[in-house]
């Protein structure tokens, strides 16, 4: 039995992780058929990239959705932008990973759902770079 049919029958293999990029910090919810591996391959993912992604567990029974955290080491004037670019860029890398990773496994159907990054304010430079990862990935997407 090929794909097409089987994911018919079972209903669709689909993974989402939303994103909302703060000023002081992240917050990643993983929601979809393999939720838990991408979850847990994110955090994984992040450690190997000396981020601190901290496990919030499930957030709802009824929904899936497995909520991480990132925040941010305190920032001043003169780093603030710079180490939240790092910080955001490394957490995204490793989200993109672990979903690939879930994708080449089970052959699910993988999204990632961030914030109206056309509203970049003053205290929210960091997006810009967000921005430009998230507009890569949909360029090398198709």
């Amino acid at each position: 039995m090929d794909k097409s049919k089987r994911s018919e029958r079972q209903g669709m293999n689909a993974n989402v992780v939303g994103v909302d990029i703060g000023v002081s910090r992240s917050v990643f919810a993983f929601v979809g058929v393999n939720a838990e591996l991408t979850y847990n391959l994110s955090i994984i993912y992040a450690r190997q990239n000396a981020i601190s992604m901290l496990p919030l567990g499930a957030y709802d029974a009824v929904t899936r959705a497995f909520v991480a955290d990132v925040r941010y080491p305190s920032v001043d004037r003169y780093r603030g932008s710079e180490l939240a670019n790092n910080v955001v860029q490394k957490a995204l890398g490793a989200v993109l990973r672990a979903m690939h990773s879930a994708q080449r496994m089970h052959g699910s159907l993988v999204g990632i759902a961030l914030e109206d990054l056309g509203e970049v304010g003053e205290n929210k430079r960091d997006l810009i770079r967000a921005r430009r990862v998230w507009e890569y990935v949909i360029r090398h997407a198709r």
